[in-house]
């Protein structure tokens, strides 16, 4: 069979082919040939289990971390370096204010997505088994369920999303915190 009988037409709207034949044309590339490559891209992220939004927003986060310096350390290394911290109250200070900075560069690069935030955290905490963020009548709920954190962890855990939030312009209303278990309400500050 020809390449010619294998092919099928597709109808894509007039801007975002524009934008792909501009990506094409940066890439030294026919439109053809990019297309293709994406598509069978896609078809592997799927195959993965994930959708391209989820995609897009794991790219988001991992832009997020890159930018402010984040480093990924084994589960075991962060137990030692609580273990052999003497004074949880600074770590949480410290974790809140590096929330706060993710926070922050949430806040001006993707407006303050919650999705963003929700896919951050899922992706950059795997021992979280649940993540849920809900936008109740004024107030956001955040969700943290691990089975795996410390009664430590969980502590700095939760001083790391109240920075976030803050970041995010929120202040926390209420929280209820059990070993691996997160729930805080947020509503959105006045200052």
């Amino acid at each position: 069979m020809s390449d010619i009988a294998r092919k099928k037409l597709v109808y894509v709207s007039e801007d975002v082919l524009e934008k792909l034949s501009r990506l094409a044309y940066i890439r030294g590339e026919s439109l053809a040939k990019l297309l293709d490559r994406v598509l069978r891209q896609v078809i592997e992220a799927f195959e993965m289990g994930y959708n391209i939004e989820e995609l897009v927003n794991l790219l988001k986060v991992v832009e997020v971390e890159r930018k402010l310096g984040a480093v990924f350390i084994p589960h075991e290394v962060l137990e030692a370096v609580l273990k052999d911290n003497a004074n949880p109250g600074e770590l949480r200070r410290i974790f809140y204010e590096a929330g706060r900075s993710y926070g922050l560069y949430i806040r001006s690069k993707y407006n303050g997505s919650l999705d963003i935030v929700k896919s951050f955290l899922e992706k950059t905490r795997w021992d979280l088994n649940e993540v849920s963020i809900l936008q109740l009548e004024g107030t956001v709920r955040v969700i943290c369920l691990s089975t795996l954190m410390s009664e430590a962890e969980t502590s700095i855990m939760l001083g790391f999303i109240e920075g976030l939030m803050n970041g995010l312009g929120y202040t926390a209303v209420r929280e209820e915190v059990a070993k691996g278990i997160i729930v805080a309400d947020f509503k959105p500050s006045t200052d």
